[in-house]
């Protein structure tokens, strides 16, 4: 039987999400002309979320106190990021840029603005967003146009660059900080997957410009990212695991599998996960399927982190988003009649979605967060140049193993 069309409202929601993501500069651009247009709607949204706030301290109390709560402290934060990114757009330099910056600079400063910032509480809220990361970059990625149109220029761009970066930086960390080789394995691969956010948001940039459009440049892109931080994951846990079984010095069978577990429990936790994604007629709403990708992957990444394992987390979290995509493209699973058909607009309201949170809560927090965590005064003089050394031949063999 025909199918109602969608109301006007889904079909602005499509609109809107058929065009490019929203950028994190976005919001922090404002028309010259009408600056106090602008800030009276800061000052709107600053005043119904500290009027939330003050509700949820006589609610709550302690938590929520100013200045020692630890909810008080993530939401200084989340703030301080927002602040960051608006002076860095501003000054025509990235948002996440400026975002790191004032999180180094305001924890360097004296009297410990941050010391309600518990330890544990940044941990996972830095685990948190790279989930958010990787299930953005997983809904991104358009996997069939990639691999139909350059399946080998794909694969190879998502495996050979993170290969060889890798092993390079795994041999410059051995030589210039003298850790042991699996170690240095292990710190190699850590650092050396792409960033899902910095490429796919510039990837988008093009697209959006037609630039590339003929080769299929962008998609090639981002399917190979995609490839590559699954790659790198990979081979960190596998590398991790084996360095704690070398510094344990005696034989643990549980540790030294964990890493291949991690990786194949990962990938079928992505494909029950994604399964259950394509189950539109169960989730029938927009919104239940980004709830329901949002919670799997947040959850699947929270597990593996509790048991040790956090490259199964980070894969079953991109994973999950990207099997969810294909099963919406093709309509699977086809049995018992548990998806409606295929519909490629499932994948981009979701991932419009999780854009808006992200711009608008995570990326701050995440990047704030980061920065907070350099305490210079902890990091001797002679580490800085020696990490500058890492990253740019690390960068310089990426960009030659792509360029070949």
């Amino acid at each position: 039987p025909p199918r109602r069309p969608p109301d006007r409202g889904c079909r602005r929601d499509l609109r809107s999400a058929a065009g490019a993501a929203p950028a994190a500069g976005d919001m922090y651009e404002f028309d010259r002309n009408n600056v106090l247009g602008y800030f009276k709607n800061v000052a709107t949204v600053v005043l119904v979320f500290a009027a939330t706030y003050a509700t949820c301290y006589f609610v709550f109390g302690q938590p929520f106190a100013v200045p020692n709560g630890n909810v008080f402290a993530v939401v200084l934060v989340w703030a301080l990021g927002h602040v960051g990114g608006f002076i860095a757009v501003q000054c025509r330099i990235p948002a996440l840029l400026g975002m790191l910056i004032i999180g180094a600079v305001v924890t360097n400063l004296p009297g410990d603005i941050f010391r309600a910032y518990k330890p544990s509480w940044e941990s996972k809220i830095k685990s948190f967003g790279l989930a958010t990361i990787l299930m953005r970059a997983g809904l991104k990625i358009d996997y069939v146009k990639a691999f139909s149109q350059s399946p080998t220029t794909t694969t190879l761009l998502g495996v050979v660059p993170v290969i060889l970066e890798g092993f390079l930086d795994s041999a410059v960390f051995y030589a210039l900080y003298g850790m042991p080789w699996l170690m240095a394995a292990t710190a190699g691969f850590l650092l050396s997957p792409i960033s899902p956010t910095v490429l796919v948001t510039g990837m988008l940039d093009l697209q959006k410009k037609h630039y590339g459009e003929q080769r299929s440049i962008p998609s090639v892109e981002m399917a190979a990212a995609g490839v590559d931080v699954t790659v790198g994951i990979a081979l960190y846990a596998i590398f991790q695991s084996l360095a704690i079984q070398q510094a344990s010095g005696e034989p643990d069978a549980w540790v030294l599998a964990r890493g291949p577990a991690s990786i194949g429990l990962g990938a079928v936790s992505a494909l029950l996960g994604g399964l259950l994604c394509g189950c539109t007629t169960l989730f029938k709403t927009k919104w239940s399927r980004t709830a329901l990708v949002f919670s799997l992957g947040q959850l699947f990444n929270f597990v593996y982190y509790a048991f040790q394992m956090p490259g199964g987390g980070a894969l079953s979290s991109i994973g999950v988003a990207g099997m969810a995509s294909l099963c919406w493209t093709f309509g699977l699973p086809r049995a018992f009649g548990l998806s409606q058909g295929p519909n490629e607009n499932h994948r981009l309201l979701v991932d419009h979605h999780l854009s808006v949170f992200w711009i608008h809560v995570m990326q701050p927090l995440l990047f704030c967060s980061i920065g907070a965590s350099i305490d210079f005064s902890r990091i001797p003089a002679s580490v800085l140049p020696l990490a500058l050394v890492v990253i740019a031949s690390g960068s310089a063999m990426r960009v030659l193993a792509a360029a070949a």
